[in-house]
């Protein structure tokens, strides 16, 4: 199982709220529900030992014809740690939508 990339990540995120998940670019990836996914994003931008205060890119994923179809990607950069993180969000099918993160990130009104 792959770790993340500080203790405080896992003790400021809610349980129940991510999941750790594996990636090939051995990039730390926790996977969130949509509903969750605002909430989890002001934990991680504003819990004082995380710091994800910058939100570089935003990418999505058809994978026709797998359930749940869409992966979208929000890659994340610490600045108080140096770290980067990918929260992954999975959606059925490409009429679902997710909340809007731009109230955390402004930035993130572009990519969306």
């Amino acid at each position: 199982m792959p770790k993340l990339p500080t203790p405080p990540l896992a003790d400021a995120l809610a349980v129940g709220s991510y999941e750790v998940v594996e990636s090939r670019d051995d990039i730390p990836t926790i996977l969130v529900q949509p509903q969750a996914l605002v909430g989890v994003c002001q934990t991680l931008r504003d819990h004082p030992a995380l710091q994800f205060v910058i939100c570089l890119d935003i990418t999505a994923a058809d994978h026709f014809p797998r359930r749940p179809r869409i992966d979208l990607h929000y890659h994340l950069v610490s600045t108080g740690e140096r770290l980067t993180l990918r929260v992954k969000v999975q959606l059925p099918t490409v009429e679902d939508r997710v909340p809007t993160v731009s109230g955390v990130w402004r930035a993130a009104n572009w990519l969306e």
